[in-house]
């Protein structure tokens, strides 16, 4: 009984080892530039959510100093969300512990997410947000 348990448990942990699996559709390596009023967004996100009829799932990666990197990026239409945020250096006292002060970075207009179209194995889109 003891060796059926330990094939067993053989099998699912090599059933459950190897490489994760690559998408079914099209996809490509996007390697891109952010920027806020023409300097480099210096911490955030950036997320490529696919529009109909593109294939596949959201994907987002992190940027750092005006970079991002994200693999496996569904080829096709996406809006492109960006995410980042500072403290003020204030605090909030509202509460019974007080929390820095935390604000928005990413101008209201941009929100929403910008309109984009990833076409090949490798695309290299360069954002370009601007405070009004």
């Amino acid at each position: 009984m003891r060796t059926c348990s330990w094939i067993v448990t053989c099998c699912l942990v090599v059933a459950g080892c190897g490489s994760p699996e690559r998408p079914k559709y099209p996809v490509s390596h996007v390697v891109g530039t952010v920027t806020l009023d023409g300097q480099p967004l210096e911490k955030g996100r950036c997320q490529f959510n696919p529009v109909a009829p593109t294939p596949g799932v959201a994907v987002s990666g992190d940027v750092i100093n005006g970079k991002f990197e994200i693999a496996d990026v569904p080829i096709g239409k996406h809006k492109v969300v960006f995410q980042a945020s500072k403290e003020t250096g204030k605090m909030i006292t509202d509460y019974s512990q007080p929390y820095p002060e935390v604000v928005n970075l990413i101008p209201e207009s941009y929100r929403d997410g910008i309109d984009s179209t990833v076409s090949d194995a490798e695309t290299k889109p360069t954002f370009e947000l601007k405070i009004k």
